[in-house]
């Protein structure tokens, strides 16, 4: 190891040892450019330690890249193969991490690491085992499994609405159809792929592309993902592999290293070849992470996710002055709209599922979709429409979503402030506490109306926000002359809504909080006919309730804003 290699590295690890994990990584990029090739030894320490960095810095994709490349510099490096392992298990990449811990535990001459990997190889191959069986048994919610589920599926009924030219031209129909139109087509491409024995191998013979096809009916509106026949997605995975290799794309490679390979294909090549390479892998990662936040692992869809956005943001900055004829599609702002639309929505299913420990807040959550919103609102509007759902798909829906998002956040704050004020001992501090959950309900409740009347009328989305709207009123105790108003918007717009989306997710949860609505309604007007209430009363749905001592001047709260 040459002496600036080694001052490099040693400044590497005194960064990192102070947790300043981007200028350990930048020492250790210029140590492995320094390093002699030969020094295989040296240059297995450095892939590791940059792994090691990437980790820290939740750039998982990249350290499973420098943890692979410390292993082929050197075979017998355990720490490769550790790194690799630990990145896969944080992004849920379940092969990859069975078939590191296992390397590590075959090489390693410490027993009790020997063990420890052991373990982890075969906790890894059980949950790859398990969730295969899972894919393979239709277990999961992309899965359409009769007749009967695919005619009411809203892409069906949207269909049979505008043969009978039943569709407003704004109509949520046109956004789904559109999806569905190259879904569709993908689909047909899937169920084709040939497989024979040849060698005792398996060979597989796909029938065409997909992937750009897929990933064009997502982006346009991810409800249309489904599963109609069996074997869909193990031909989807191999068929991915397939075309990522035929187009020289990028397989486990993170940005990282993406973006240093691109300028440096480009100087021997021309955007002809790069292009296609780049679209097929940032198109994979969205499919991948499509899938995993419809699989229920939303963790690992967040870092596909991010990963795409990462590429797309360098490309469109980097790449800026290059024709769309030559960099093509995949840069275009509304493909990177819509995958930030894609994450936004899988965001909140990371909160859920993990709350305070989901490695964001509530304001960076609800930050992403203010900027999403802003981005949306300075974007150029088309002057000409690629398919009638098209303005919907990538100016109306990330709004809207954005604008829910927005309203969740401060939702969440509220839950947060009403809490805090339930169990303050200081009467001060519970006032402080409920003045400000008041301001966090009435402005959440203000964005879900916002956001509702910005998607079309007849899409599900729209009862749905507005129920949500209600929900915040409820909590901050508003009066019954704001409160039974919003309840029948959400009672009235159901049954548009129902039209098509009537099968979905989204419509079954909307129609629990109707049957709430339509309660809430009924009890009003019986109450204010007889005079037991009045509209400034306050009621609310007794889930809704908070702490006594908060009701006093919740609804006065509310009304001020």
């Amino acid at each position: 190891m040459s002496d600036a290699v080694n001052a490099l590295k040693l400044q590497g690890n005194t960064f990192h040892q102070q947790r300043n994990y981007t200028a350990a990584y930048q020492k250790y990029t210029e140590a492995i450019k320094l390093c002699d090739p030969e020094d295989k030894k040296t240059l297995a320490i450095l892939y590791s330690n940059r792994a090691a960095a990437s980790i820290n810095l939740k750039d998982y994709l990249d350290a499973i890249q420098d943890g692979r490349e410390a292993t082929r510099a050197d075979p017998t490096f355990v720490k490769g193969f550790i790194r690799a392992a630990t990145a896969a298990d944080a992004v849920g990449m379940l092969s990859t991490s069975a078939e590191m811990w296992k390397s590590a535990a075959e090489i390693t001459a410490d027993p009790v690491l020997k063990a420890e990997c052991e373990a982890k190889a075969n906790a890894a191959e059980t949950a790859r085992t398990q969730h295969q069986r899972k894919v393979e048994q239709g277990d999961y919610r992309t899965q359409m499994s009769s007749f009967r589920a695919q005619q009411i599926m809203p892409w069906m009924r949207a269909g049979r609405l505008y043969k009978q030219n039943k569709l407003a031209p704004n109509s949520s129909g046109l956004v789904i159809l559109q999806a569905f139109h190259e879904f569709d087509q993908a689909l047909d491409v899937l169920r084709k792929m040939k497989v024979k024995k040849e060698g005792g191998r398996d060979l597989f013979k796909p029938g065409g592309m997909v992937l750009e096809l897929f990933t064009n009916a997502i982006l346009t509106d991810q409800r249309v993902f489904h599963a109609d026949f069996p074997g869909f997605f193990t031909n989807l995975e191999i068929q991915v592999k397939i075309e990522v290799q035929a187009f020289r794309g990028w397989g486990d490679t993170g940005p990282k290293d993406i973006m240093k390979e691109v300028p440096e294909r480009l100087k021997n090549s021309s955007w002809s070849a790069v292009r296609p390479a780049v679209a097929i892998t940032i198109r994979a990662w969205i499919l991948r992470a499509v899938m995993e936040s419809n699989m229920g692992r939303e963790n690992t869809a967040d870092e596909f996710f991010k990963r795409a956005i990462d590429i797309l943001e360098w490309g469109r900055r980097i790449y800026a002055n290059v024709p769309k004829s030559e960099r093509g599609a995949i840069f275009e702002p509304t493909i990177l709209r819509a995958v930030r639309t894609l994450r936004l929505a899988n965001l909140l299913g990371v909160y859920r599922a993990n709350d305070d420990h989901c490695g964001y807040t509530i304001d960076e959550i609800g930050q992403l979709a203010q900027d999403l919103k802003d981005e949306t609102d300075a974007s150029e509007r088309p002057t000409s429409f690629n398919g009638q759902g098209f303005f919907a798909a990538f100016w109306i829906y990330p709004k809207a979503q954005a604008l829910s998002v927005v309203a969740w956040a401060h939702m969440q704050r509220g839950l947060e402030l009403t809490l805090k004020a339930d169990e303050a001992d200081d009467s001060e501090e519970a006032e402080a506490a409920i003045v400000a959950s008041c301001q966090e309900f009435s402005a959440s409740y203000k964005l879900y109306v916002e956001a509702a009347e910005a998607y079309p009328p007849d899409d599900e989305s729209r009862p749905y926000l507005l129920a949500i709207a209600l929900e915040a009123l409820f909590r901050g105790h508003a009066p019954i002359r704001l409160t039974l108003p919003l309840a029948r918007r959400v009672r009235d717009a159901i049954p548009q809504a129902k039209e098509i989306w009537e099968a979905s997710m989204k419509s079954k949860q909307t129609t629990a909080k109707y049957d709430e609505a339509s309660q809430f309604i009924a009890e009003c007007e019986r109450q204010l006919a007889k005079g037991a209430w009045t509209l400034d009363d306050c009621f609310g749905v007794a889930h809704y309730d908070v702490h006594p001592k908060t009701h006093a001047r919740m609804h006065d709260r509310i009304e001020a804003g």
